[in-house]
């Protein structure tokens, strides 16, 4: 019965915090949501296009942002600049904008130069590795889109 307790206890613990993060969604889209349980078709389609309108509108105002997409564009591109960020990292950034950290091999290692054609690859774990002529596979981390 103890096994059980700690996962139960947890969850209950969890479950105000989940209720506040449901009640902290903006009231337009709870109204788009809430279609989806009307049961009459074309009930439940006037009440998307009514919500899709309102939802819209507060959009094109600002009030309501859509989030972006916040990874790498591309995976391959043309090294625009680089440079040292310490001694055991730099940072490349690509003719697309996109701006990558790489790990060093060594403490001597160097930035590669611009105008270089760099690829990168999603590992089995979920970590980005670039490749550039001329120098071993290093780990990179995605830091940001140009602005």
């Amino acid at each position: 019965m103890s096994r059980l307790a700690a996962p139960l206890a947890l969850m209950l613990l969890a479950a105000p915090a989940m209720a506040a993060a449901k009640d902290k969604v903006d009231p337009r889209m709870a109204a788009m949501l809430a279609c989806g349980s009307v049961a009459q078709g074309e009930r439940r389609l006037r009440c998307y296009d009514a919500a899709a309108a309102t939802l819209r509108q507060a959009v094109n105002k600002g009030e309501v942002a859509l989030k972006q997409k916040s990874g790498p564009k591309e995976l391959e591109g043309v090294i625009r600049s680089a440079g040292a960020i310490s001694e055991d990292a730099y940072w490349v950034e690509l003719a697309n904008g996109d701006r990558w950290r790489v790990i060093s091999a060594t403490p001597a290692d160097e930035a590669p130069p611009t105008g270089v054609m760099a690829k990168l690859r999603k590992g089995p774990l979920g970590n980005y590795w670039i490749s550039v002529p001329g120098m071993t596979d290093r780990r990179a981390t995605f830091i940001r889109p140009r602005s």
